[in-house]
């Protein structure tokens, strides 16, 4: 199962990229300003940007805001270094195929994203990139870093000192969210069912199965985040009184703010 590249920040600069070898001649007669605007003021552009942006580091957001607003000015799109540039390139693509030759039209879909993007933002082209979180990872508590995730009950998770070593892969429910599969079992997730967390062995075909497994991971400031359940929005990841790992609402920052510790 393919690991999900997200992000944290840290700072990297293209530096006016060169366009790519492979690049159609009609791309760069393109009216990008425009285009952008144009994209900018759709309202589904809008909502799939709203909904991105949940996910990103403060960097992040500072970075895809700063792009949102230069297209709302008509002065073009930058490369954000973010998740957002997979949806730029997505809609701006097909903004200019339809009047390109067939092998131009073949060449624009070998173009990776930031090629394509780098060309469309011409000398906006700097980014802030984030960095892509590790592929395995202890969940330790950010108000007590010798503690954290521990599932050597399996029926209920609790808060100790010897963590589980979990692999972030894509969502089960939502392949732009997350899942967390216990690294020592196979096909064994992290899921919460009525609202306790418990590890659960996959099972095919079951989607409110996937849904409980399947999370968003917010950032905050440096490396600490939230992790917000795909089918409760409005619940997260927490610990309670007891030290158990549960899915409520956020009461407490304490109890709800973890950080994804890179394990080897």
């Amino acid at each position: 199962m393919k690991s999900l590249r997200l992000c944290l920040p840290v700072l990297f600069f293209l530096c006016g990229a060169p366009v790519h070898a492979g690049t159609p001649a009609a791309l760069k007669g393109q009216a990008w300003p425009k285009l952008a605007q144009d994209l900018a003021k759709d309202p589904f552009f809008q909502d799939d940007i709203k909904k991105t942006l949940a996910t990103l580091s403060p960097d992040g957001k500072i970075s895809v805001t700063k792009c949102i607003g230069l297209m709302m000015k008509g002065s073009g799109v930058m490369v954000t270094g973010t998740a957002v540039d997979a949806i730029l390139a997505k809609e701006l693509r097909a903004k200019v195929k339809t009047g390109l030759s067939d092998d131009d039209a073949r060449a624009l879909e070998e173009m990776s994203d930031l090629d394509f993007l780098t060309v469309a933002a011409g000398p906006n082209a700097k980014v802030v990139e984030e960095k892509k979180l590790p592929e395995k990872v202890q969940i330790v508590l950010d108000a007590d870093p010798a503690t954290g995730v521990n599932t050597r009950d399996a029926g209920s998770v609790k808060l100790g000192k010897q963590l589980t070593r979990f692999r972030i892969v894509p969502g089960l429910g939502d392949a732009t969210m997350v899942s967390f599969e216990q690294e020592t079992g196979k096909n064994l997730f992290l899921r919460h069912f009525d609202f306790k967390f418990q590890v659960s062995q996959l099972r095919d075909s079951d989607g409110l199965f996937n849904d409980d497994c399947t999370f968003k991971v917010i950032r905050l400031a440096g490396d600490k985040v939230k992790v917000q359940s795909k089918n409760y929005p409005g619940k997260y990841m927490c610990v309670d009184g007891e030290g158990k790992l549960v899915l409520t609402e956020i009461e407490t920052d304490a109890k709800a703010v973890f950080r994804l510790v890179e394990s080897r």
